[in-house]
């Protein structure tokens, strides 16, 4: 009896954290990079919808030929909303998630950019579906 308790408690555990793990991150809208002002950039890009907030997620397969100043932010109809710059790219490739502050409502963009602020270009832009 107390093997089978166990290891219905071990189920049970199992069950309520794999389950409040799937509430904690909801996926979202999604899109593709691709380079632009004659830059490469690559790779998926997902927005998520968090318990704390919403997170900008770059894929594993994200990559960009870099630039100075390159920053993450959002843009709509094909133009970058420079409100929305919220925090430098980390890095040039690779899997990287960004929590999107307070107050910034990724629902009202349709494109994530990579933003170069020091010459004011677009460096990547991923059209959100």
């Amino acid at each position: 009896m107390r093997r089978f308790a166990l290891s219905s408690g071990v189920v049970a555990v199992s069950v309520v954290f794999f389950g409040a793990e799937s509430v904690m991150a909801e996926p979202g809208r999604s899109g593709v990079f691709s380079g632009v002002s004659g830059h490469i950039a690559a790779g998926e890009v997902e927005i998520a919808h968090t318990e704390t907030g919403h997170e900008l997620r770059l894929g594993e397969n994200f990559s960009f030929d870099g630039a100075p100043d390159a920053r993450v932010g959002f843009g709509r109809g094909g133009k970058f909303v420079a409100a929305t710059d919220f925090e430098p790219l980390r890095a040039n490739a690779g899997a990287q998630t960004y929590q999107l502050p307070p107050g910034l409502d990724p629902a009202a963009y349709d494109e994530v950019y990579i933003w170069c602020r020091q010459y004011a270009v677009p460096l990547g832009v991923a059209p959100l579906n």
